[in-house]
């Protein structure tokens, strides 16, 4: 029972991914997603089911629907427009069939974290679109839950408010170097990079690759509490990467070839041929590919997760610490994530947001 925490812990991270992508990537849809009206009817109704698969799928989909429109479209997605025969779409469903059967508490903070990311400009203005329907809007007027401690402690549940408690007691205090650093609820999530900060961490070319936003480095750094007691804290890093890098750094950190024609990108086959997917996601890299392109400082904090460790005690060598999503368009830049230490992650929040840590 020991690897229940780690089990529970990566199938919430894989599902994020997939819920993100579908808010984070470009909106390529022409017309309404086929049966959302009907889901959100379905989901009303509350009608009892004798599959248990479905009856989790359904709590599932009440559970993104209490946090607004934008978790529940991504959950939706996920469940029902996953698109056909493309590589690691079985992956992807077995995670999410493995989400719907998580404990509560933890499919909630996922929904909540999912309510938070900033959508894709196009996505954005599709979900007005649909919301522009007045039937939709009066199913989602009260404001989404936000994946913080105080979010969580109101909650209903008296389960979701022990877990956001024990959260919270877990994200106090870390110690770097003989410090004592404190992280508060209001810290778990920081936005927006100093450039300075990002010049300190990563190599030359990595620093260039990173989009700008608001006069910064577009990098997320959170502190999630989607994890089981007894789990080490861990950190998350989210890198915008400019749409003209994106493919330099996917074939430097998995073994593909992306080509491109006419604004498209595509996968390179062993025999010469091409496959056109959906979208790009990539998961699994090497630790001398992360060293030679994330540099030695990534490499160290990468290391240091508890995903990581873990992972070596099952002997898996491409870790799946390191994860990139990006979109078909040449013209669309993409996003890095990588799992860290919480103590190499506190570090480096202090670099990368001073103003917002002194």
């Amino acid at each position: 029972m020991s690897d229940c925490p780690v089990a529970f812990e990566q199938v919430a991270l894989d599902s994020l991914e997939i819920f993100k992508n579908y808010l984070v990537l470009e909106w390529e849809r022409t017309k309404t997603p086929y049966g959302l009206d009907e889901s959100l009817e379905s989901i009303a109704k509350n009608e009892p089911s004798s599959d248990p698969n479905e009856a989790a799928q359904r709590e599932t989909a009440r559970i993104f629907l209490k946090c607004g429109f934008r978790a529940w479209l991504a959950h939706f997605l996920a469940t029902h427009h996953q698109g056909y025969h493309y590589k690691g779409q079985r992956s992807e469903k077995e995670t999410i069939n493995a989400f719907h059967q998580l404990p509560h508490e933890d499919r909630t903070n996922v929904a909540a974290a999912v309510a938070s990311i900033d959508c894709h400009a196009t996505v954005q203005a599709a979900i007005d679109k649909l919301m522009h329907k007045p039937k939709r809007r009066r199913k989602f007027a009260q404001p989404p839950l936000r994946p913080t401690s105080t979010a969580m402690t109101a909650s209903t549940t008296a389960t979701t408010a022990t877990t956001a408690t024990a959260t919270t007691a877990a994200l106090e205090t870390s110690s770097l170097g003989g410090s004592t650093t404190t992280l508060t609820p209001e810290e778990q999530m920081c936005t927006r990079a100093s450039f300075l900060g990002v010049m300190d961490i990563v190599p030359p070319y990595i620093c260039g690759a990173i989009s700008p936003k608001d006069g910064a480095a577009d990098v997320t750094m959170s502190f999630p509490v989607i994890r089981r007691n007894g789990l080490t804290p861990y950190c998350l890093v989210s890198m915008a990467i400019k749409a003209t890098e994106v493919t330099h750094i996917a074939m430097q950190l998995f073994p593909i070839h992306i080509g491109m024609e006419d604004g498209i990108r595509y996968m390179v086959l062993s025999n010469g041929g091409r496959f056109y997917p959906p979208s790009f996601h990539f998961q699994g890299s090497l630790e001398s590919d992360i060293d030679r392109l994330l540099g030695c400082t990534i490499s160290k904090a990468i290391a240091g997760s508890p995903v990581r460790e873990e992972e070596l005690a099952q002997g898996i060598v491409a870790t799946r610490c390191v994860t990139m999503s990006f979109a078909v368009g040449a013209q669309e830049g993409g996003v890095l994530n990588l799992s860290l230490g919480l103590s190499d992650g506190v570090w480096m929040r202090d670099k990368l947001y001073r103003d917002e840590t002194t």
